[in-house]
C-alpha cells in the first residue's frame, strides 16, 4: 500500500456462505460487506462492487462492461484474477468477466490469475511471490473473514500451498510464497 494505489472489485457479496435463512434476510450479506470493508481499510485499497449474486453470477455483458468501465478509470498497472477453471463457478465467472472486461477498456496492463488451492483445477502457475517478510500480517488479514474463517481449515491449507510454494523456488526453500498465472506479459 505504500507504492500503488490498492482496489479489490468483488464480484459478489457472498451472500449464500452462512445458509440459505442468512442469504434470506440478509444477515450474510451484511456480515460479508462490514468484513470485506474492515479488511479493504486495513491494507489501504478502494473497495468496488459489482453486485452479482452468490451462486448465480455470470460474466454478462453489463457487468463486463461495468468492470471495464472501472478498468478504464482506474488505468491499473496490474490486474489479479480468479484462475477461470474452478468448481466454485462464481469463481470461473469472475475470471471470465476480467478477461472480457480487460479486453473491453482498451487498455494492457499485466494480467495475473491465482487460485484457490482446494477449489481451482488445471492451476500450473509461472511466477511466484516472496511473502516471507509478510506471512504473518497476510494472515492477520485473513482472520479478519471471521465468518470465512470459523474453523481455521482454509487458513492451514492456504499456509500448506505457501510453504510449498516457497520451497518450489530455489531461493525460498526456508519461506513462503505465493504463486501466479501470468497471462500480460506472457
Amino acid at each position: 500500500k505504500d507504492k500503488f494505489d490498492i482496489h479489490v472489485v468483488d464480484f459478489t457479496h457472498g451472500e449464500r456462505g452462512l445458509g440459505q435463512k442468512a442469504f434470506m434476510d440478509g444477515s450474510c450479506k451484511k456480515i460479508r460487506m462490514a468484513e470485506e470493508e474492515s479488511v479493504c481499510k486495513a491494507v489501504g485499497a478502494k473497495l468496488h462492487w459489482l453486485d452479482e449474486i452468490d451462486g448465480e453470477a455470470y460474466a454478462c455483458r453489463e457487468t463486463c462492461r461495468r468492470l471495464a468501465d472501472i478498468i478504464k478509470e482506474l488505468k491499473p498497472r496490474a490486474v489479479f484474477a480468479h484462475w477461470p477453471i474452478d468448481i466454485h463457478t462464481d469463481h470461473v465467472m469472475s475470471g471470465a468477466a476480467v478477461l472480457r472486461a480487460v479486453f473491453l477498456s482498451g487498455l494492457k496492463p499485466e494480467v495475473y490469475f491465482f487460485d484457490e488451492i482446494y477449489q481451482a483445477k488445471c492451476f500450473v502457475p509461472d511466477c511466484y511471490l516472496d511473502i516471507t517478510d509478510v506471512f504473518e500480517r497476510k494472515y492477520e488479514i485473513l482472520r479478519m473473514y471471521k465468518c470465512q474463517y470459523r474453523d481455521g481449515g482454509i487458513e492451514h491449507r492456504q499456509k500448506a500451498c505457501d510453504k510449498v510454494n516457497g520451497m518450489r523456488t530455489a531461493m525460498l526453500s526456508t519461506g513462503y510464497a505465493e504463486s501466479f498465472k501470468a497471462l500480460y506479459p506472457p
